[in-house]
């Protein structure tokens, strides 16, 4: 599956598709059997006919790209940070960035470039929608989205690793949830009203619900604290 993962990526010319392919590669595949697949997949990619510049033109992280991809990335990042600045760590307000707010020099770029503010309101990522419209409290929450994220991946890899574990399908289903919207955090993200952003608050309020109602530990089989 994780091979077809990266076949679908490929064939599609998906950067985004190939980082949740390899972080659910890196969840469910033990790290002896990653390692012996990881030459396959390189070798696999060599032989086929696949573009290197469309992906090496997305991971070249430059004030200097000409890639639109790229350059929205960095426009949500350059932005989040002026309105962090600009207003002394409150932030824009909900829904305001790029309403009100600095505009920066990359965004200017992309007009010039391509005629129209492309992704002027959702800043290509989450995070830097999230930091521009709340300020510190948006990286106080992304900090604790972060600590969060780390304990439920660690157990979403030992439920996987382990065959004698029970697996509680809707703890596993949430916190895949929860995970995965990392993508829509750091990577690639459209704003809060999408399917992946509903499924991530969806997963929020479960796990708030069942706090109090499991077990103590992050061991596979109880719950998340």
């Amino acid at each position: 599956m994780v091979l077809l993962g990266y076949a679908t990526a490929l064939l599609l010319q998906s950067l985004t598709l190939v980082v949740g392919t390899t972080l659910v590669a890196i969840l469910v595949i033990p790290l002896r059997r990653f390692l012996l697949l990881a030459p396959v997949t390189a070798l696999s990619i060599l032989f086929a006919d696949v573009n290197f510049d469309y992906y090496m033109g997305r991971l070249a992280i430059s004030t200097d790209s000409q890639n639109l991809s790229t350059m929205v990335y960095l426009s949500g990042l350059e932005r989040a940070y002026l309105n962090f600045k600009d207003t002394l760590g409150l932030g824009v307000g909900f829904q305001q960035f790029g309403i009100t707010g600095s505009r920066g020099d990359i965004m200017e770029s992309i007009r010039k470039l391509y005629g129209t503010d492309l992704n002027l309101l959702d800043g290509g990522a989450v995070a830097a929608k999230f930091i521009g419209e709340f300020g510190l409290l948006g990286v106080a929450m992304i900090l604790a989205y972060l600590v969060y994220f780390a304990k439920s991946a660690r157990w979403l890899h030992e439920v996987s690793m382990s065959e004698a574990a029970p697996r509680d399908c809707k703890r596993v289903f949430f916190l895949s949830c929860f995970v995965m919207y990392c993508i829509d955090f750091f990577i690639r993200g459209t704003g809060y009203f999408s399917p992946s952003g509903f499924l991530f608050v969806a997963s929020l309020v479960w796990m708030d619900g069942s706090r109090g109602t499991q077990g103590q530990s992050t061991r596979p089989g109880r719950a998340l604290r």
